[in-house]
């Protein structure tokens, strides 16, 4: 008989005719008996030409909020989730501002929704599996790609020149 990994997170469990269970750390996953590498890219740091773009978007939110334009105010959260939501810093502040943009205006779904968001959005922006262009919101499926606004794609574009 042959052996072969299951997934447990970033563990896998060894599993034999002959031998007894063990977990061992790794950053290997199965699928179809064969085991395979991940190559991870771990986002730490926002990029520095991201950053006036993604501060721009926090200010016109602020600004939104403050005039109690809450439709805008959402507007430019999306925005700056879409800019930010590659690195865990920038993704769970947005995130953040969402949950209590959300309690301010009294969305039961949005608090919801941003809870989960709060807590698997840091780990997966970390390790770069984020669906890109996803606004952020309930709106949307948390794990569907969206088309990204043409002036953040110019932004986006002329990051990896």
């Amino acid at each position: 008989m042959f052996e072969r990994p299951a997934v447990a997170g970033l563990f896998y469990r060894t599993v034999g005719k002959n031998s007894a269970s063990s977990y061992k750390p790794s950053f290997y996953i199965s699928h179809n008996f064969v085991t395979k590498k991940i190559k991870m890219k771990l986002n730490i740091k926002m990029l520095a030409h991201l950053k006036p773009m993604y501060k721009n978007e926090l200010g016109q939110y602020k600004t939104a909020l403050n005039r109690q334009d809450f439709e805008s105010a959402w507007h430019h959260l999306e925005r700056a989730h879409i800019i930010g939501q590659r690195y865990p810093y920038q993704h769970t502040e947005t995130h953040w501002k969402m949950l209590l943009l959300a309690i301010r205006t009294g969305n039961c779904k949005e608090v919801l929704g941003q809870t989960v968001r709060l807590i698997l959005g840091a780990p997966f922006s970390f390790i770069d599996k984020v669906p890109i262009g996803n606004i952020g919101s309930t709106r949307v499926s948390m794990v569907k790609p969206q088309q990204v606004p043409e002036d953040i794609v110019e932004l986006f574009s002329e990051v990896e020149k």
